[in-house]
């Protein structure tokens, strides 16, 4: 079966080369070879990259894994990412998943501020949200698994796509998230906000480590450049110590 399966993010800003691939578990008893084909989609359905095929042979109780690249086009996303384990011409799993682009705003409606208020397209604008992370969480003991959510182990896009339905349907109008340093190489930010813009929400983002009092700025400027956070008007507010 897949133990795992698809790029290697969940978002790109377009027009750079990404990793897919899989890695595959046998259970069973004599080696095996296995057919695993990947296949990028757009919004219509159409393929946008020649399928990849590679031969894997697994031994029971061990893993095996490949993987290739591609380019995400540089247009409008998002773009469907499906894998498919296939043994004697039958698929006997499958994953997909979406990789959502990001691009700058053309025409940028950024949120500023003027006489102790913030204004948005010449009208005063109320935050109206909640502090968010995602509702995988509740109740969990792991430490790890909750506080670095926006880590590969924990970020799970589609209970995070569920979240933000709800939040816009409760009438939310923003969301404070945050970031730490070590989940920027994860680039599940880029994700995440690409999930608030079409939800409408706004965001108040947090970046970790750091308060002004003990103000790492070289991680910080990181942060802001590698996501190009400058760019982006869902961001209203950068918070520098959280509570």
């Amino acid at each position: 079966f897949l133990f795992e399966g698809g790029a290697e993010y969940y978002a790109s800003f377009g027009g750079e080369r990404m990793r897919s691939g899989a890695r595959i578990v046998s259970t069973a008893g004599n080696q095996a070879a296995h057919e695993v084909r990947i296949v990028v989609t757009g919004p219509a359905g159409k393929v946008v990259t020649p399928p990849t095929v590679m031969v894997l042979k697994s031994v029971a109780g061990e893993e095996a894994q490949s993987s290739d690249s591609w380019i995400p086009p540089d247009a409008t996303g998002p773009f469907r990412v499906t894998v498919e384990l296939v043994r004697d011409g039958k698929v006997i799993d499958r994953l997909a998943h979406e990789v959502n682009i990001w691009r700058p705003n053309p025409m940028p409606h950024f949120i500023t501020t003027r006489d102790g208020d913030f204004w948005l397209n010449g009208k005063k604008w109320y935050a109206h949200g909640v502090n968010y992370m995602p509702s995988s969480g509740i109740g969990i003991e792991d430490g790890e698994y909750f506080e670095y959510w926006l880590n590969p182990r924990s970020y799970d896009p589609d209970i995070i796509e569920r979240d933000l339905a709800d939040c816009e349907a409760m009438g939310l109008n923003a969301v404070s998230i945050f970031q730490y340093h070590r989940s920027l190489s994860s680039r599940n930010l880029i994700d995440l906000l690409v999930r608030c813009r079409n939800h409408k929400l706004k965001v108040n983002l947090s970046l970790r480590p750091g308060t002004p009092m003990d103000f790492p700025w070289d991680t910080v400027r990181e942060m802001i450049e590698q996501g190009r956070l400058a760019e982006n008007d869902d961001i209203f507010v950068y918070d520098l110590a959280w509570e």
